[in-house]
């Protein structure tokens, strides 16, 4: 689950709206997660088969910490923490979720993130462009939504930093949120902030010869 096109953050759409019920065994599961591994219930829990065939549970968490607090990190390694995943895997059979738990893995996604994206490209552009006018006079030219975040550019290096210095990013910050706050339905941004990157035009030349592509990847 990685956009709003998704049909997984379709659906947990329609179950945080109230349009669409869960099983009580995902909601049993559901709640053992949360309280077992502390963090916020999650919304969904599904039998999601991998486009190769692989048998799949995919599990909806609310934040991106959630999700990576699922996961191991050393120095030659990076990947699912086996141990957690042999038991959630027990506890969906036990809770009725699964029949067999034999060449099964989990799939965590972040609900969060992906809302924040969401709101993100329903501001509208008149709001993009008030926004820059507000702030043109000192130096911001570009607004350009990337996933959950947004990429904001003044024209040159010197005016980012003047910005950075004397307040007017924080300023930037503040009025952008309250222009993405009527678009959260779901009420992320109360616990999540705007990742904003604050660069310049004179860079995105010199540095990546004004691709974007190359900016991005």
């Amino acid at each position: 689950m990685q956009l709003p096109s998704d049909p997984l953050y379709q659906q947990c759409c329609a179950i945080l709206r109230g349009e669409q019920d869960i099983t009580a065994s995902e909601e049993q599961f559901c709640d053992w997660l949360g309280m077992e591994f502390g963090i916020a219930t999650p919304i969904s829990a599904v039998s999601d088969p991998t486009p190769d065939g692989r048998d799949r549970l995919h599990v909806v968490l609310r934040t991106r910490a959630d999700a990576e607090g699922f996961y191991t990190e050393t120095a030659e390694f990076y990947g699912r923490d086996e141990e957690k995943q042999d038991a959630v895997l027990r506890k969906a059979r036990e809770c009725g979720l699964l029949k067999s738990t034999d060449g099964w893995f989990v799939a965590w996604s972040a609900f969060d993130p992906i809302a924040i994206h969401d709101a993100l490209t329903r501001v509208p552009d008149r709001k993009r462009k008030q926004v820059l006018k507000a702030f043109s006079s000192a130096g911001l030219s570009v607004i350009k939504s990337q996933f959950a975040g947004t990429i904001m550019m003044f024209q040159t290096e010197a005016q980012r930093l003047a910005a950075e210095k004397n307040g007017v990013q924080a300023q930037i910050a503040e009025r952008w949120r309250e222009e993405v706050l009527p678009f959260d339905e779901f009420g992320v941004l109360a616990t999540n902030e705007l990742e904003i990157l604050f660069d310049s035009k004179e860079v995105f030349r010199r540095e990546y010869g004004g691709s974007w592509f190359r900016y991005t990847r």
